[in-house]
C-alpha cells in the first residue's frame, strides 16, 4: 500500500519601501530621509549607499544628492530605492553700504541690497523692518538681518562714525579810521573736516581781507566735505575829513607880531591843532614874520 504526503509552499509578500525625504530650506542645511520597509518575512532593517545595516530606517544630516537605500528582511531579502534630495537654495546674502554724517548737524545712512534666498527677503534693523537706504542714523553701531520666505537668515553690522565737529568762522572788522581810508576783515576758522575755504561772496579771500569800503559782507567758510557755515559784518563809512581853515592877522607897525586863527571841521571827537611842534588854541599869537604850518589832528 503506498503512503501519499503533500507540502504546500508560500511566497513571503514582496517587499516594499516607503521613504519621506525633508526639503533642505536654507543654504548650508540638510535633510533626513525616513524610510519604511514591509513585505517579506520576519524583522526588516534598512541600510544606506550600501553601508551597514540597522533596526531603524531614518537617516538624518544629509546633504543634497542622490543616495540609494535598501532593506532586508530576515531571510536576506532585499530591495534597493534611489531617493533623491534636492539642491539647497542659495545662500541669502546681504551686502551694507554705510554713509556716515559728513556735518556735524547731519546724519549717517546705510543702503543695502540683497541676494538669493527664496521668495521675498525681509531687513530689520534690530527689530524695525527697514527698506533702503536708511536714513537719519546717529553715530553708532548697528546690525541689519535679512530673513527669506523658508526664515533662512544672515546678519551683518555696519558703524557710523561720529560726524564731524561744528564748522566755525569768527570775523573781526577793522573800521577805517581816517577819511579816503578803507576798511578790513579778518576771520579765523575752527572745525569741519580738512581744509577750509572761505568767500566773501563769490570771492575766495585769505585773511585779513583788506581794501573793503563802507557796506554789508556775508563770509562763507566750506570744509573738505562741503559743508559750510556763515557770518556777516559791516564796515562803517569812513569820518569825513578833517579840515583846518586859517586866518592870518598881519603886524600893522614895526615891533608888533601877528597872529593867526583858525577853525577845524571834520574828522573824529576832539581835534588838537599844532603849530610845527607845539600844540595851539586860536587864536595863535605872538607871531614873527615867517611860514607857518599847521595841523589839525582828530
Amino acid at each position: 500500500m503506498d503512503s501519499l504526503n503533500s507540502v504546500t509552499l508560500t511566497n513571503p509578500a514582496a517587499l516594499v519601501i516607503s521613504a519621506t525625504v525633508d526639503t533642505i530650506n536654507c543654504f548650508g542645511g540638510t535633510a533626513t530621509i525616513t524610510t519604511i520597509g514591509s513585505g517579506g518575512s520576519g524583522t526588516i532593517s534598512y541600510n544606506l549607499n550600501g553601508g551597514t545595516y540597522q533596526s531603524l530606517g531614518i537617516f538624518n544630516n544629509l546633504i543634497a544628492g542622490t543616495y540609494t537605500i535598501g532593506i532586508k528582511d530576515t531571510n536576506n531579502c532585499t530591495k534597493d530605492s534611489i531617493i533623491i534630495i534636492n539642491a539647497a537654495p542659495s545662500q541669502v546674502v546681504l551686502n551694507l553700504t554705510a554713509t556716515s554724517a559728513l556735518c556735524s548737524s547731519s546724519t549717517g545712512e546705510v543702503s543695502f541690497t540683497t541676494s538669493g534666498g527664496t521668495g521675498a527677503i525681509v531687513v530689520q534693523n534690530g527689530n524695525a523692518t527697514v527698506t533702503s537706504p536708511v536714513a537719519a542714523l546717529a553715530a553708532g553701531t548697528y546690525t541689519f538681518t535679512a530673513t527669506d520666505a523658508n526664515g533662512c537668515s544672515t546678519s551683518q553690522t555696519v558703524i557710523i562714525n561720529t560726524a564731524p565737529s561744528t564748522l566755525i568762522l569768527n570775523l573781526t572788522p577793522t573800521q577805517p579810521l581816517c577819511f579816503g581810508q578803507t576798511g578790513s576783515v579778518a576771520f579765523t576758522t575752527s572745525g569741519g573736516t580738512g581744509a577750509i575755504t572761505v568767500m566773501n561772496g563769490t570771492t575766495a579771500v585769505t585773511s585779513p581781507n583788506t581794501g573793503m569800503v563802507a557796506g554789508t559782507y556775508t563770509y562763507t567758510a566750506t570744509d573738505a566735505n562741503g559743508c559750510s557755515t556763515t557770518a556777516t559784518t559791516t564796515i562803517n563809512a569812513a569820518p569825513s575829513q578833517v579840515t583846518i581853515s586859517l586866518t592870518p592877522t598881519q603886524p600893522l607897525c614895526f615891533g608888533q607880531t601877528g597872529s593867526v586863527a583858525f577853525t577845524t571841521n571834520g574828522g573824529t571827537g576832539a581835534i588838537t591843532v599844532m603849530n610845527g611842534t607845539t600844540t595851539v588854541t586860536s587864536p595863535n599869537t605872538g607871531l614873527v614874520a615867517g611860514t607857518y604850518t599847521y595841523t589839525a589832528t582828530d
